[in-house]
């Protein structure tokens, strides 16, 4: 999705003048022809398109899928909500132009928001476009490295690393990224100290996958005689973290691991180590895909 796809502060009178902003951005981008936003009102009468947390999802209907010239989105915020249907208010509108059951995609990519108000609450109140586009793909394919928000844990009240490293070989497991030869080493040695208050902890055994998992204590730990103030447990199969590795390494060498530490939330620290600084490029290219094994076709008002 790029980020022209992205349009921030919108304002509508109602759902189906929100619709029809969306449909003509679909239109504007060349992902449809006029017709379709006949289909998309077609398809919000039948059955709500309203997901839950604030987002809804309007798109065509199988009979309208002619009118789609190539598979799309349009982001709509509307940060003082529409009323969409039975008293519930959508911040985000995205509009969807699918040839297939690509949307199906999208649907998956939208599960870690729809469960958590707090991630919800950001997207409609945020002023930056980079904000929406990290958390809408807020993690890498199934088969590449995964990485993303959920697999940060922040504020941990302890006083003992392994209640950190517990938290991070969680989120591993949950990937199937790790298996227990992986659990066992990482558990027996002591995590690298990289410097500025942080661990990376790994393993050569037991790497199904890569996937990297995070975790920062409320306050600061000593451990080994220093401070341990974030602990990073990667699980590395190939050189797929390496572009996160160095944001990694640039913080530490630019002595900015503050931005780091500092951080008020977990998509803040994700975005700190995947997306480009303008010290490093101005331009950003990065795919995201998140995972969720149930899958998500009917939403709930059907």
């Amino acid at each position: 999705m790029p980020k022209k796809d992205i349009h921030l502060a919108q304002i509508a009178d109602h759902k189906q003048h929100a619709i029809a902003q969306v449909a003509q951005a679909l239109i504007n981008a060349g992902y449809v022809t006029p017709d379709y936003l006949m289909g998309m009102q077609k398809r919000e009468n039948q059955a709500s398109t309203y997901l839950g947390n604030g987002i809804a999802i309007p798109r065509g209907t199988v009979e309208t899928r002619h009118n789609v010239l190539q598979t799309g989105v349009q982001v709509f915020q509307f940060p003082q909500g529409i009323d969409w249907d039975n008293g519930h208010k959508a911040y985000i509108v995205i509009g969807i132009a699918a040839k297939s059951e690509e949307h199906l995609t999208l649907l998956r990519q939208l599960t870690h928001i729809l469960s958590d108000e707090n991630i919800a609450k950001q997207l409609a109140t945020t002023t930056s476009i980079d904000t929406i586009y990290n958390i809408l793909l807020a993690q890498e394919s199934i088969d590449d490295f995964i990485f993303n928000a959920s697999m940060i844990s922040l504020d941990v009240n302890t006083d003992h690393i392994m209640t950190l490293q517990a938290l991070n070989i969680n989120h591993l497991q949950d990937a199937n990224a790790i298996n227990n030869d992986f659990i066992v080493d990482v558990i027996t040695n002591p995590p690298l100290y990289l410097g500025q208050g942080i661990w990376l902890s790994d393993s050569k055994k037991g790497n199904l996958k890569t996937a990297m998992a995070i975790a920062r204590p409320k306050e600061p730990l000593s451990h080994q005689d220093h401070q341990l103030c974030l602990l990073i447990t990667l699980s590395c199969k190939d050189n797929l973290a390496n572009n996160t590795l160095n944001h990694l390494a640039n913080l530490l060498i630019d002595k900015k691991i503050a931005k780091l530490l500092q951080a008020p939330d977990a998509v803040q620290v994700f975005s700190l180590l995947t997306t480009e600084t303008n010290e490093e490029k101005e331009t950003l290219s990065v795919k995201f895909t998140l995972n969720n094994k149930h899958g998500l076709h009917a939403h709930p008002s059907s």
